[in-house]
């Protein structure tokens, strides 16, 4: 709500970007760098290559706040430094389609394309389960919290 950028756009990224939490590319889970973004001074691939945020919350805002160096909105906060390097090249600010990514976030010309076919066309084609459902997965949730509540006592007694 505060930048106007949809969040299911930012939550199909990070898919992409971590391997739908998986990672085994160059940025581990305690970076919290959900978009891969790197560093003012990147110069490959390596782990230290990319941004390191102090909290999970802090990788969510460097996420919307990279991406808002795109699509020509403000930073909410003090932008990390790639930001500013994104942020003077000319096509910043143009960024109107997830579509439009490739070539710019990545090299790859596909890789918005992909954000889309991959990940967002799903995620936006998934019913919405009625209340009934919705009480029967809370239900069921709520078993298996205490089913894995009930075997990490007997683990750790």
């Amino acid at each position: 709500e505060k930048t106007g950028i949809r969040p299911e756009v930012l939550y199909t990224q990070s898919a992409k970007e971590t391997a739908v939490g998986r990672y085994g590319g160059a940025v581990s889970p305690e970076q919290n760098n959900w978009a891969g973004i790197k560093t003012r001074d990147a110069s490959g691939d390596k782990p230290e290559d990319h941004e390191t945020f102090p909290t999970p919350e802090e990788g969510v805002r460097a996420h919307f706040n990279h991406l808002a160096a795109y699509v020509g909105i403000n930073p909410i906060g003090e932008p990390h430094g790639r930001y500013h390097i994104v942020k003077s090249l000319s096509w910043a600010g143009t960024v109107r389609m997830v579509e439009k990514l490739g070539g710019k976030w990545a090299p790859n010309p596909d890789y918005g394309k992909s954000i889309v076919r991959d990940y967002l066309e799903g995620l936006l084609a998934t019913e919405v389960p009625d209340d009934i459902e919705l009480e029967q997965l809370r239900k069921k949730n709520q078993e298996l919290q205490q089913k894995l509540d009930r075997i990490r006592d007997i683990i750790f007694e």
